[in-house]
């Protein structure tokens, strides 16, 4: 799932901030964290650190790819439960 995007001409770099919430588990769980994103125009990496999370393992994992000039930032989450994620970006542009 895209959790957010921006043009890869007008913006080189982001740092977000994030909040997730498990609403599926019982009690519910939560994650927090940040990551940093930098592309070239064709790929994207990204580093992910202060994650800290309320059960015994993260609720996913995120990814970033360029794709028809954007790019993304991408959630895999580990199970089918009801989650909310909530990004705070701050961008850098070109």
């Amino acid at each position: 799932t895209t959790i957010d995007e921006w043009a890869t001409a007008t913006y080189r770099s982001a740092k977000y901030e994030y909040s997730i919430t498990n609403t599926g588990a019982s009690p519910d769980e939560y994650q927090v964290g940040e990551m940093m994103v930098v592309h070239d125009g064709t790929n994207a990496k990204h580093n992910s650190y202060g994650v800290i999370f309320t059960g015994s393992s993260p609720l996913g994992t995120f990814s970033t790819d360029v794709s028809s000039g954007n790019c993304r930032l991408r959630f895999t989450p580990t199970s089918s439960d009801a989650m909310t994620i909530k990004v705070a970006r701050k961008a850098i542009k070109v």
